[in-house]
């Protein structure tokens, strides 16, 4: 016998209580008239919604696996709880689960105490929305994570809480998740994609002991290449050269300083010509391209080198070369790659086995220094 409709007729509103009774309709906002369980009002929901569903759920403990499972159509379907992080801490459930779920549907408010179950799954779901959902019982000694997406699902997050997990925020097989404004801490891992799950990220995220972990698959600021953004007007780079008025002598076996302090090109504050060098506003890879002309004041061969340091200590030689009588003089380039940290500065400095000298003018000594990733 079919005791719940196949699909629905008009737009329809249950309501769930504590002091509830499952034997009643739902459809009243009284202890005579709504649900007790959150369960019994998503049971009786039409498998084929064609229209707007809404569960009300008054504030209270729900010791509830709850499940939404094998529903179709293309209208929401809206669980209301708490309306802020805070107050979601009035709503509790022990854990959420959807499957094969094709409409849209809106979780508001909840928090899970589950210590054994993922908090909040979605598996193979179109697209869930959950605002102020929480999960922080500790989950870490079960390996459960807080919020997952699973087989080909997709699910938005904003202003949810995952702590204590495994992973705050799992994507995978395919799956897509949107996080903004999500927090958390003491995960092992705060962001996890894996078998070709995707994580696009805005703001605040769960932390962890490793904050992002990916296996095959995605986490980005909403754009796929290693800067997070899709305009170079964004990204870290400058170009500087000698601005000396004269060449620079080089005293022999001597590193010397060289002064950048002139600038072609100089993005998020990269050149620095006050300090001669370049500034590092934020952690990343950075490639450095230098190019340094030498001359020679005696008659002899000398040997000439290009060294970087970073904030004021040698990191490598660059390039080195020699200067012969017959050429009387060479032109050094090179490139290299550095990890920086925001406010690493960095300089150029040259040397020569003999008393030498450095062009000033731009076409022999500059340098560029971008992030690349």
């Amino acid at each position: 016998m079919v005791t719940t409709p196949q699909q629905t007729t008009a737009d329809i509103t249950y309501y769930v209580r504590t002091d509830g009774n499952d034997n009643n309709t739902g459809l009243v906002n009284t202890a005579g008239g709504a649900f007790r369980t959150i369960q019994k009002a998503i049971n009786s929901i039409s498998k084929h919604v064609l229209h707007s569903v809404t569960i009300n759920v008054a504030a209270g403990t729900y010791a509830e696996d709850i499940s939404f499972a094998d529903m179709s159509g293309g209208t929401e379907v809206w669980l209301n709880g708490g309306t802020s992080y805070e107050t979601a801490a009035n709503f509790k459930v022990k854990s959420m689960t959807f499957y094969g779920v094709s409409n849209q549907v809106v979780v508001t408010g909840f928090i899970a105490t589950s210590t054994t179950r993922v908090g909040f799954l979605i598996n193979n779901s179109i697209f869930i929305q959950m605002l102020y959902c929480r999960i922080s019982a500790d989950g870490k000694t079960n390996s459960v994570g807080g919020f997952e997406a699973s087989n080909h699902s997709g699910l938005r997050l904003y202003g949810c809480e995952a702590s204590n997990r495994t992973a705050g925020i799992v994507s995978n097989q395919g799956s897509t998740v949107i996080s903004r404004n999500s927090f958390g801490t003491s995960n092992n891992i705060g962001l996890s994609a894996y078998d070709g799950g995707t994580i696009t990220k805005k703001d605040g995220q769960p932390a962890g002991t490793t904050n992002e972990q990916i296996d095959a698959g995605i986490i980005t600021w909403g754009v796929l290449n290693p800067w997070g953004d899709n305009t170079i007007d964004t990204r870290p780079f400058a170009a500087m050269y000698m601005d000396a008025g004269g060449d620079v002598p080089l005293t022999a076996g001597v590193d010397k300083k060289l002064i950048f302090n002139g600038v072609h090109m100089s993005q998020k504050g990269v050149a620095e010509p006050s300090q001669g060098g370049f500034y590092a506003p934020e952690r990343g890879i950075y490639e450095l391209s230098v190019r340094v002309g030498f001359g020679i004041t005696t008659s002899v061969t000398s040997g000439v080198a290009t060294k970087i340091y970073i904030n004021g200590v040698l990191n490598c030689t660059l390039s080195e070369g020699a200067i012969t009588t017959a050429l009387m003089g060479c032109t050094l380039n090179g490139n290299t790659t550095l990890v920086l940290n925001p406010g690493d500065r960095v300089h150029i400095y040259a040397v020569a086995l003999h008393n030498s000298n450095v062009s000033w003018a731009s076409q022999y000594t500059y340098a560029t220094l971008a992030r690349v990733a």
